[in-house]
């Protein structure tokens, strides 16, 4: 199952606002903005993430 998974977030619910759309996610022990930023700044400087070609 994926939400088994480390890697993996389950979608629980999806609603939409007049003008913002909102997910509902399984509980996580960690604040999501900030990992997804700190994880972005890693790929940057990483070398094997440049495109090749």
């Amino acid at each position: 199952m994926l939400s088994k998974s480390p890697h993996f977030m389950l979608l629980l619910d999806l609603k939409q606002g007049r003008t913002i759309l909102y997910l509902v996610f399984e509980y996580m022990d960690a604040n999501l903005k900030k990992f997804i930023h700190g994880h972005r700044i890693t790929m940057r400087r990483s070398p094997t993430t440049q495109s090749r070609g």
